[in-house]
């Protein structure tokens, strides 16, 4: 299920005979100093070569299936606190599924239900070969499936701010930090669901949200103050509806 990323270790040894000459010491310090450059040069490439999502595609088939009222339910009805003690407030019947997605996996079926409240915030659950490997809290909303990758299915939360994945063999669930380490894109959003090969589902078509909320965060990264009005400040409050 990890990916994980070896660079080679490059080393540099220089030695020097008590008896060399001061010039020769001068050329070989000045080969040493190159040459430490040149391992620091190799050491960042390396490192940002490892940090970037460098993932393979999925190892099984996936489809979404639409509309969300066509989704199995993978949470049996009535299941309390369905994500853990931080939704314990919460049962399945106080959640809506938003979208879910199935297929196979080495010869066995699977269905990923994605779930939303606009109280109890966010959850995913996982069916694989038949029985439930996992549900989890996953944000304030319901998340947005992003990649397929070996065995995982990673998601995205809060346009890009956090990810997550389950395996959906062994229904291990990885938080953020490890999880960026095979879901992000190259740029957010992407144009399609990544790791299925030549099949390319809509990003945007099948998370409409999930889209507009990345340019509502990039248009209030750099604000416009209309020409005219002027700039009165204030606390950012607003009426909600």
């Amino acid at each position: 299920m990890r990916i994980v990323g070896h660079c080679a270790s490059a080393r540099t040894r220089t030695s020097v005979h008590p008896g060399a000459a001061p010039g020769t010491l001068r050329s070989l310090m000045s080969f040493a100093a190159l040459a430490a450059l040149l391992f620091i040069s190799i050491a960042g490439s390396c490192g940002a070569a490892a940090a970037g999502p460098d993932a393979p595609d999925f190892a099984g088939t996936a489809r979404p299936i639409t509309p969300a009222s066509q989704c199995p339910a993978v949470l049996p009805e009535g299941m309390a606190a369905p994500f853990g003690p931080n939704a314990g407030a919460f049962t399945v019947a106080d959640y809506q599924i938003h979208g879910c997605w199935e297929g196979a996996l080495a010869g066995r079926p699977f269905v990923l239900d994605l779930y939303g409240s606009r109280l109890g915030g966010g959850g995913m659950a996982a069916r694989y070969g038949g029985r439930l490997v996992a549900h989890a809290l996953v944000g304030s909303g319901p998340p947005a499936v992003i990649r397929f990758t070996g065995a995982d299915v990673c998601w995205v939360e809060n346009a890009g701010a956090r990810y997550g994945a389950v395996d959906l063999e062994t229904g291990l669930v990885l938080p953020d930090g490890d999880a960026r380490s095979i879901c992000p894109p190259q740029s957010y959003p992407p144009a399609y669901v990544l790791g299925l090969g030549s099949v390319r589902y809509s990003f945007a078509a099948l998370f409409p949200s999930a889209t507009a909320s990345s340019e509502m965060a990039s248009a209030s990264a750099s604000p416009q103050i209309p020409l005219g009005l002027p700039n009165a400040g204030g606390r950012g409050e607003a009426d909600v509806p």
